[in-house]
């Protein structure tokens, strides 16, 4: 074998085509084949409208492995090129890709396709398919003492684009998800609870926060504040939801009254409460402000007039003081003062037209009603707040002293006394009508009783018949005429004021053995919501 010819023989890559014209040259063709790429154009949209800065992962033939991110029109560009608008053809090879797209607070959405030879491919992928949000419901706010367990339930999520008019039993789990394995967005996908809020030395944290359930369990540690984000997403979108959870103690103690006292009455302006007079072996003029959200206490102007056993109402922001007794005025002080926060000043602007102490009243419209007085008087007078002037009621059925009042609904309630330490009447202020209700299961006078949530909380107490003092706190619904029995305070007392707020029962002073001179720098708060009530 020649030489030449040795040198044809390694030749590998390459075929030579002889054709019979013999000017026609050589053509050298590699073996390897050769494919036409592919052009892919990929537009993302929300909605129908463009969605920009979407990532997109690429992943494909070759170990391909490319990122891009969506322009302003929609487009996929790959990371790194600078085209805000427009379109762009990207080049691939013929083969298998997967795209995954990823939405801010979405569930990630994966696509795949296939490219042939010289394929002009335009995949328009559509984040929403034009559906409604989904709605979470996170439920009703919860009270709850610590160490308690409590159950979240999202049961009244609800997404709007679940179909209504087929059955339930011929949905199949295709029927949720398009062509290419995602959600579509016509149920719940996932239930996500986050903890947002929750006391300084709590060490509460949500475990099995991301569930396809839609209830959780939750066990807050420490009294406070515990608010918990519900987000449902559909596959597509998603919306949040909100729920608190108030753990405290049903009791709960508060910073002292810094000078003890029973005899006393409390007004609240704001978020302050004024308390007011009183006695501590000695008739007080004396007025203290505590601030509810610091939990603090300060002085400010006394009375004019030293009282025990008066009245005192709140009214577009100043306080109005009735009656009571001192050393000097033993059967009643008739001198009407008022209070202003603003400039912390006391005035006397009225007097009464009977003198009284150990009464009651209570505020309908812009008229204080003034029920009843020492040695049961049965009178009822009127002041109005507004004429500066007084008017005169129909009687009271019977005559009381030491007793409560309060407004609900319209209807004032006169509840216990001495001598009337079980009666109970209602009346009706605009038609001047006394009705009587049903009696307190527990018989009691110089007890304090306040509205909470519409019912009327009676506490404390002291009982002619025992001939003690009483810690138990019962509840009456004027609705359904009936009383219930609920956890009692700590230890007895009497001669106490009692205020309502949002988060419970402000309980203030008092007496723990009346007319021992026992009296009691008390401040506490007391919640019924967390107590569940014996019903008589």
């Amino acid at each position: 074998m020649n030489k030449k010819k040795r040198n044809l023989n390694k030749i590998q890559a390459v075929a030579v085509i002889a054709v019979t014209i013999t000017t026609t040259p050589l053509i050298m063709i590699n073996e390897e084949p050769v494919f036409t790429k592919a052009s892919l154009i990929m537009k993302v949209v929300t909605d129908g409208l463009p969605a920009a800065e979407i990532p997109i992962k690429l992943e494909g033939a070759n170990k391909l492995n490319l990122g891009y991110k969506t322009n302003k029109d929609g487009y996929a560009i790959p990371v790194g090129i600078k085209q805000s608008r427009g379109l762009l053809e990207i080049k691939l090879d013929p083969g298998s890709y997967n795209a995954t797209i990823k939405k801010k607070k979405s569930i990630t959405r994966k696509i795949t396709f296939y490219l042939g030879e010289g394929d002009y491919r335009e995949k328009i992928i559509n984040l929403s398919h034009f559906n409604h949000s989904p709605k979470s419901v996170a439920g009703d706010d919860v009270d709850s003492p610590p160490l308690t367990p409590v159950i979240l339930d999202a049961k009244g999520s609800f997404d709007p684009d679940f179909p209504q008019d087929i059955n339930k039993s011929e949905l199949t789990e295709d029927y949720f998800y398009d062509f290419s394995g995602n959600p579509n967005g016509k149920r719940i996908e996932g239930f996500r609870w986050r903890l947002i809020k929750k006391p300084d030395k709590s060490r509460v944290v949500l475990k099995k926060a991301v569930t396809t359930k839609s209830s959780l369990k939750i066990i807050p540690d420490v009294e406070g504040i515990y608010d918990i984000s519900l987000e449902v997403t559909d596959g597509l979108k998603h919306h949040s939801d909100i729920v608190r959870i108030n753990c405290f103690n049903t009791i709960s103690n508060r910073r002292k009254l810094p000078f003890p006292r029973g005899g006393h009455t409390s007004s609240i302006i704001n978020d302050s409460i004024y308390v007011i007079g009183g006695w501590n072996r000695s008739f007080l003029n004396r007025v203290d402000r505590y601030h509810i959200q610091n939990d603090s206490w300060s002085h400010v102007a006394p009375l004019n007039i030293k009282r025990n056993h008066h009245v005192s109402i709140s009214y577009q922001g100043k306080i109005y003081v009735f009656g009571g007794h001192n050393s000097k005025q033993k059967y009643g002080i008739v001198e009407v003062e008022q209070y202003d926060p603003t400039k912390n000043t006391w005035k006397i602007i009225s007097k009464m037209q009977n003198p009284r102490y150990s009464f009651s009243g209570g505020l309908h419209k812009n008229k204080v009603y003034l029920f009843g007085g020492i040695n049961g008087v049965k009178k009822v007078d009127v002041y109005d707040l507004f004429f500066n002037r007084w008017e005169n009621r129909k009687d009271m059925p019977i005559g009381r002293f030491r007793h409560s009042v309060n407004m609900i609904n319209g209807l004032f309630y006169i509840i216990g006394g001495k001598n009337t330490e079980e009666h109970v009447h209602e009346y009706c202020p605009e038609n001047d009508i006394w009705i009587e209700k049903k009696s307190l299961p527990t018989p009691r006078y110089y007890h304090s009783s306040i509205v909470f949530n519409d019912r009327i909380y009676v506490t404390g107490g002291h009982s002619f018949k025992q001939g003690q003092g009483i810690n138990t706190v019962e509840a009456y619904d004027p609705r359904k005429n009936s009383w219930k029995s609920l956890l009692p305070l700590p230890f007895a007392m009497d001669t106490h004021s009692m205020n309502a707020v949002d988060s419970g029962i402000f309980i203030i002073g008092g007496e723990g053995r009346f007319g021992k001179t026992l009296v009691l720098d008390t401040n506490m708060i007391y919640r019924p919501q967390f107590v569940r009530a014996r019903e008589f």
